[in-house]
């Protein structure tokens, strides 16, 4: 396994910001499901997005590959959710209510880089998926 070249202490400021602003967000999952935390799927699914992954199945394979470095920071009581999981949690939430959450974690982003520009855009990641090569994630 590929060790993270990013240190947890180099992206803490940012993390916090992303639990934070996803705190509110309604957990539509009935009570006697919830083996997860929201909180938890919620960080690796944006985490996994970011690094160009793009699927459920991807988003616990980035889990498995990085859940020392998850652990830091997220609780995981029962360790890194199936893609199932993830798969139905994401078809359960309100889409609206997520977009608004995002949207607030990037102005976030956006006041704690003030003067620089951000890109969130996927078409780097596209050459090594394309070519048949995984990325790194995390």
């Amino acid at each position: 396994m590929m060790s993270n070249p990013i240190p947890p202490a180099a992206v803490t400021p940012a993390l916090p910001s992303l639990i934070a602003c996803f705190q509110d967000l309604p957990d539509p999952r009935v009570d006697r499901t919830k083996n997860h935390k929201l909180i938890d799927i919620l960080v690796i699914s944006i985490c996994t997005l970011l690094c160009c992954g793009e699927s459920f199945n991807d988003m616990e394979e980035s889990g498995h590959a990085k859940h020392e470095w998850l652990k830091g920071f997220l609780e995981l009581p029962h360790g890194i959710p199936a893609h199932d999981t993830f798969n139905r949690v994401f078809a359960a939430l309100d889409p609206h209510r997520f977009l608004d959450c995002f949207l607030r974690w990037t102005q976030s982003l956006r006041t704690a880089v003030a003067g620089e520009i951000v890109a969130l855009d996927a078409r780097p990641c596209a050459v090594p998926w394309i070519k048949g090569r995984r990325s790194p994630m995390l």
